[in-house]
């Protein structure tokens, strides 16, 4: 039993230094990648919401337009043909 003993402790001493690299890499990645990653898809999603907003104000105000546009051509159409009735 003091045989698996000293192995198990010969193994855990030898694993030291990778759990130690292991943790050191991972907080490098947290802060080299991780954080700035993070950062520019946060600010990608803003972006991306703010052009849908602006893109559908864009298509209500081209749809109003269009409203407009076709008020007017009724209001033309009506008018000439009130003329060729008249003449």
């Amino acid at each position: 039993m003091q045989e698996i003993f000293q192995q198990l402790g010969a193994l855990f001493i030898g694993a030291v230094p990778t759990m130690l690299l292991f943790i050191v890499l991972v907080l490098a990645y947290q802060f080299l990648v991780q954080g700035p990653l993070t950062a520019t898809l946060k600010e990608r999603r803003a972006r991306t919401e703010g052009a849908q907003e602006d893109a559908q104000k864009a298509i209500a105000l081209a749809e109003a337009r269009v409203g407009e546009y076709a008020d007017k051509l009724r209001a033309a159409r009506s008018e000439v043909s009130a003329r060729a009735r008249l003449v």
